[in-house]
């Protein structure tokens, strides 16, 4: 088995690569970052794992392509994709931050994930299987009023997540996103330094290990049943299968309209 983790370099990314390795993955690693990379294709080859890294910008779609091509010439066909890259670089009011920094977050996160689905899934449809895990936030779903960017990117990957998942149902083919929760990373540094998130990180902290180990629950077929859902690094994967009836009646864990219902 073969996995992708898109931002593998470090942080989450890294956290959820070595997860994936130790859950018996060949793991591929893609960032911009070279020597991050080869620290993390490093780590998985300590642990026994076979690895690969490439550098890329996941807004390329033709250096995406080419790293899932090498990545399946070097370790074989990719069985699990997680869309991980993002970045949180236009913090503060909308009408202020560099739009340049505000297009990147956006496409980082959307634009990263539809260049890597779309040179993987062709594969995992001729095969009839995989696992796409979206990394989002829960800041795609409620108010971020200083990171619109990133909140726009994330909540356009929860739709995709759920729409790509209901295309791919019929071939075996299963799409979750997913948020790690509020972890200590040097993403999550930058904003909590600036003037307009002083409070962020103030509540609960995961680590990163934390939300690794549900993505690669997620990834070994576990929650197949939850597939196109917005799942979270908290949710207790056991409590969400028990209950997955009340969960599709309910219509919980996506995104929704709710409306007055004489409307």
């Amino acid at each position: 088995m073969v996995a992708l983790v898109t931002g593998g370099g470090r942080g989450i990314g890294r956290a959820i690569a070595l997860a994936l390795a130790d859950a018996g993955f060949g793991v591929s690693v893609l960032a911009r970052s070279t020597d991050e990379l080869e620290q993390t294709r490093v780590e998985i080859a300590e642990r026994g794992g076979a690895a690969a890294a490439f550098a890329c910008d996941v807004r390329d779609e033709e250096a995406v392509r080419a790293a899932v091509e090498q990545t399946e010439s070097a370790l074989g066909p990719i069985a699990a994709l997680v869309n991980n890259a993002g970045t949180g670089r236009a913090v503060g009011p909308l009408w202020s931050v560099d739009p340049q920094d505000w297009w990147m977050d956006v496409e980082t996160s959307l634009r990263g994930a539809f260049n890597a689905c779309r040179s993987v899934v062709p594969g995992m449809l001729e095969r009839g299987t995989g696992h796409i895990v979206n990394i989002a936030s829960y800041v795609a779903v409620r108010p971020a009023p200083y990171q619109t960017g990133y909140a726009a990117g994330k909540a356009a990957l929860v739709s995709l997540s759920e729409s790509l998942a209901a295309s791919l149902a019929p071939n075996g083919v299963r799409v979750f996103a997913f948020t790690p929760g509020y972890v200590d990373t040097e993403m999550t540094r930058g904003m909590r330094e600036s003037a307009w998130l002083p409070d962020l990180g103030t509540g609960r902290v995961l680590t990163a290990d934390e939300g690794a180990r549900v993505v690669a629950r997620i990834v070994s077929g576990e929650l197949d049943a939850l597939s196109g859902r917005l799942l979270h690094a908290l949710d207790d994967p056991d409590e969400l299968l028990r209950r997955v009836v009340e969960i599709e009646r309910d219509d919980l864990y996506v995104p929704r309209l709710r409306r007055l219902s004489d409307s």
